[in-house]
């Protein structure tokens, strides 16, 4: 199925992404990126931990304490501000477009109470001790993963449903193509092993933090 069939199908919005040039190879470029950032979140990791060996939950916490030197503390600081602290107003913003745009968008006041009036009034509880810690581990592991692993693979159900047209992505290569039938069932399969791996991701954070 092409792009332009899949967006019409699923009703998506004009400012969505959808596309993609022939001459594109798909895997080369899921494979070479996904290598790419592999090596770097490795390769900061190791040099992190040969730099700091005993860092505490929140590294930058220990930058900004002055350990490190004043060089250090200082760019942390920028960092802490300009990242971190101008971030939290933008991606408010952002999650209440996505919550306002699309089929079933909320009002404009539902919306600022739970991308905005919602978070700041119920996170001042989480500012003592490790529940803050374990509260983004645990939502890392389940919205991260929702977002790459499970949500495409229910679009990819959908437009199963939605279409007969032929995909502009060729997934199977170098196998033959099978029969939608098929291809229903082996995307089930696969969703069934990717939510039974985020539930156990799931309680080994758990078990880890208590």
């Amino acid at each position: 199925m092409s792009c332009v069939s899949i967006c019409n199908h699923l009703h998506l919005s004009e400012n969505r992404l959808c596309e993609k040039e022939s001459y594109v190879t798909v895997p080369a470029v899921v494979y070479s990126s996904s290598l790419l950032s592999t090596i770097i979140y490795i390769s900061i990791g190791v040099l992190g931990a040969i730099t700091i060996p005993h860092a505490s939950q929140n590294m930058l916490e220990s930058l900004m304490a002055g350990t490190f030197g004043v060089a250090m503390q200082l760019c942390a600081s920028i960092f802490a501000f300009f990242i971190v602290g101008l971030g939290c107003p933008l991606f408010s913003i952002l999650a209440r477009m996505n919550l306002m745009d699309g089929n079933s968008r909320l009002s404009r006041g539902a919306a600022n109470w739970l991308a905005i009036y919602m978070p700041f009034f119920s996170s001042w509880i989480f500012y003592q001790g490790d529940a803050i810690y374990q509260l983004l581990s645990l939502g890392g592991i389940i919205f991260t993963s929702l977002i790459v692993f499970i949500l495409p693979l229910v679009v990819s159900l959908r437009a199963l449903d939605v279409s007969t047209d032929e995909g502009s992505v060729d997934v199977y290569k170098p196998l033959h193509p099978m029969s939608k039938n098929s291809q229903k069932v082996a995307t089930r399969v696969i969703i069934s092993l990717a939510v039974a791996s985020i539930i156990v991701a799931g309680f080994g954070n758990l078990s880890t933090a208590n």
